[in-house]
């Protein structure tokens, strides 16, 4: 008989979807993946109209649509940061139990989104990486068939 299966405790769970981030003053925040319902907001922030692949677009579209994104970014702040910091808690406001995002160090707030986004797999780097990662798989399984045979005129 095979070992016993049995599920994964919360605190596992909750262990295995978080990471120890470390700011620039040396405070140590404790992020979450994005959860899926703020995955949706951000899917919503960017469905910009007009937008194109960077390689179809001109300077003049790009430059436009680099503004935009700007524009944006503050409200992807507020929808990411208080949805994957789990300690200290944060909120868009603060209170007395909730850091306010206004409150953290502008350099920290740049370091969590980044590497929230990298972590819940959402950043360029992290797209890149999965790509790599589909090709190196196929690669496998092309190098694991048999060679199509060769054609003669």
């Amino acid at each position: 008989m095979g070992e016993e299966r049995k599920p994964i405790s919360v605190k596992e769970y909750r262990k295995k979807h978080t990471k120890l981030i470390e700011g620039t003053a040396g405070d140590i925040y404790k992020i979450r993946k994005l959860p899926p319902l703020a995955i949706s907001q951000v899917i919503e922030l960017t469905d910009i109209p007009g937008l194109k692949p960077e390689e179809e677009m001109t300077e003049e579209q790009k430059g436009a649509m680099t503004k935009i994104i700007l524009a944006k970014l503050s409200e992807f702040m507020t929808i990411v940061l208080p949805a994957v910091i789990v300690e200290p808690p944060v909120s868009l406001e603060g209170d007395e139990n909730t850091l306010g995002l206004n409150e953290l160090n502008p350099d920290d707030l740049e370091i969590l989104f980044e590497t929230a986004l990298d972590f819940s797999g959402l950043s360029d780097k992290a797209t890149e990486e999965r790509e790599l990662f589909r090709k190196e798989q196929v690669g496998e399984s092309d190098r694991s068939a048999k060679p199509a045979p060769k054609k003669t005129k």
